[in-house]
């Protein structure tokens, strides 16, 4: 886990060389300063940075995020702050030997985020984000506190101030040490610009 970490910035630097760096407007927001979003998210037993939408989990997330503009290497970005609830629910769920007891994961995580474009039209984008945060609970599936955040995303203009977003979001705790299980969500997501 530690090695793909290390490498994620060379990845999107390299990335970044083969994107044009003329944006005329940030595509997430258009001309607008401002973003509110929510987005509701399916979870899924992977333990993978980049995963399939395979085995489902009783266990959903809710995400409220404020957004504004930035760059990135001059490329367009976005700088979040998301307030998220998950919600587990059911009794158990096997995976080989390991029992999940996903009532156990309902918490309530707080993030700081920067997502930034690869690939963008107008109408249509594709992107890439890194997070930190903290949950409220250590528990046995991400042994601390402590989360950093990975997602791929993509996103359309339906509206001039409108955008929907399909998420795939990575959180876990960077190590291997102690427990680091993490917590994978597809998610579907809307945003409003102002």
């Amino acid at each position: 886990m530690r090695n793909y970490i290390k490498k994620l910035p060379l990845a999107f630097f390299c990335m970044s060389l083969f994107v044009s760096n003329a944006v005329a407007a940030n595509p997430f927001f258009a001309e607008k300063q401002n973003q509110f979003g929510i987005n509701l998210g399916q979870a899924f037993n992977s333990y993978a940075l980049v995963f399939l939408p395979e085995m489902p989990v009783p266990f959903n997330s809710l995400e409220l995020h404020y957004s504004q503009p930035a760059t990135f290497f001059r490329l367009p970005a976005r700088q979040s702050v998301n307030f998220i609830q998950t919600l587990g629910y059911g009794n158990k769920y096997k995976h080989n030997v390991t029992e999940w007891h996903w009532r156990d994961y309902t918490v309530q995580i707080i993030t700081i985020g920067w997502d930034f474009g690869i690939l963008w039209t107008d109408k249509w984008y594709f992107g890439s984000g890194l997070s930190v945060g903290v949950q409220g609970k250590e528990n046995k599936r991400i042994g601390t506190k402590y989360l950093s955040g990975f997602k791929l995303f993509t996103g359309w203009k339906f509206a001039d101030n409108w955008r929907a977003e399909l998420t795939m979001q990575h959180y876990s705790n960077g190590s291997t040490d102690p427990a680091n299980f993490s917590y994978n969500f597809y998610e579907l997501g809307v945003n409003y610009s102002f």
